[in-house]
């Protein structure tokens, strides 16, 4: 990691999944933050209203709508998009993944920009570290054992509501064929959320791309996609409508669902909403009961 610690809070650049955890770090200072998430994450609202100093831009993604936007004229292309990331006001901390674009960030540190590179989190456990992390760059300590704390209470209360229940097969899937095995957050969220992930029937481990004869075979009985364009139940209508997934389980049972992009593939700490709603969708009676 390149940056010092713990860092001034006057202006910042940060990239998704990273920008989420570092708005509840201290990036909303009275300098202010500004963060335009494709997403919109709720969290993110009261902190970036009416602050416009600091400018949030998903550099390096080579995935659309992943980045956090402050302005429609930054270019979120790598190159194109390097000078209006360094003009001023200058950012004081970018911080980047492994998913980030090596020439950018090759180009960043050149600038003297201070980077904190993250390259893990395919755990909660490393969600929890990069947070920590993240605090002590910021000199924020306090806030980030809040936030992990919340974190876990929110974990724990999921897990005693859907101890002992059985475990529906849940296959999340992309229009791409992404998924995630056994070493990624994807599986972990759905075993915490009370499910069972079909691609473990496969052997693939990791984040991995699937064939849609290969997903089909799986059977699952719940399928989840993301949802980064707003649009809803939409996001599934690529599967409904196929002729070749009409007797998959959860296509025939109407148990289709799209959640929020935020929830189900970021590395931040609101893939906890993602546990907490997958909980719902699979295990609905148990929260029906503790609702009454």
């Amino acid at each position: 990691m390149e940056a010092p610690a713990p860092y001034g809070r006057e202006r910042r650049v940060v990239e998704r999944p990273r920008a989420a955890a570092a708005a509840h770090l201290g990036m909303a200072d009275p300098a202010g933050v500004e963060h335009r998430d494709a997403d919109q994450d709720p969290p993110l609202d009261p902190l970036a209203a009416g602050q416009p100093r600091i400018r949030g831009a998903g550099i390096a993604r080579q995935r659309p709508g992943l980045a956090v936007h402050a302005d429609p004229a930054l270019a979120t292309a790598v190159v194109p998009g390097m000078s209006a990331l360094v003009a001023a006001p200058r950012p004081d901390l970018v911080i980047v993944s492994t998913l980030s674009d090596a020439v950018a960030v090759r180009l960043l540190l050149r600038t003297g920009v201070a980077v904190a590179r993250f390259a893990a989190f395919d755990s909660f456990a490393e969600v929890i570290a990069n947070i920590e992390t993240l605090g002590a760059i910021l000199g924020t300590e306090p806030r980030a054992a809040a936030l992990v704390a919340d974190l876990r209470r929110r974990l724990a209360d999921v897990a005693r509501q859907v101890a002992g229940r059985p475990a529906p097969r849940v296959l999340f899937y992309s229009r791409s064929g992404s998924t995630g095995g056994p070493g990624s957050l994807t599986d972990e969220m759905i075993a915490l959320a009370g499910g069972y992930n079909v691609i473990r029937d496969t052997g693939i481990t990791g984040h991995r791309r699937v064939t849609p004869e290969l997903a089909i075979a799986l059977q699952p009985e719940v399928i989840i996609v993301s949802d980064w364009s707003g649009s809803g139940a939409g996001e599934v209508d690529w599967l409904r409508d196929a002729p070749a997934w009409r007797q998959v389980p959860a296509v025939r049972d109407g148990r289709l669902h799209a959640l929020r992009g935020a929830w189900v593939t970021s590395g931040s700490q609101f893939r906890v909403a993602g546990v907490e709603a997958l909980a719902r969708l699979l295990h609905p009676e148990v929260f029906a009961d503790a609702a009454r």
